[in-house]
């Protein structure tokens, strides 16, 4: 799974430093931690939500 474009925008345009792991297809955010062999503390998740009539992009841990 990659990452959104609009999220990758925001961090490239905030110079916000990341890693992107590609993985396969996944059903949980636990299953993704261990299909990208890292720690559950370590995934963070998007997380778009509506708002006054617009949208807000929350970035969460997963």
């Amino acid at each position: 799974m990659s990452i959104a474009p609009t999220l990758h925008r925001y961090l490239a345009a905030e110079n916000i430093q990341y890693a992107e792991i590609p993985h396969d297809l996944t059903t949980s955010s636990t299953r993704t931690a261990q299909a990208c062999h890292v720690s559950g503390d370590r995934l963070a998740k998007a997380v778009v939500l509506r708002h006054d009539g617009g949208y807000m992009l929350a970035v969460v841990p997963a």
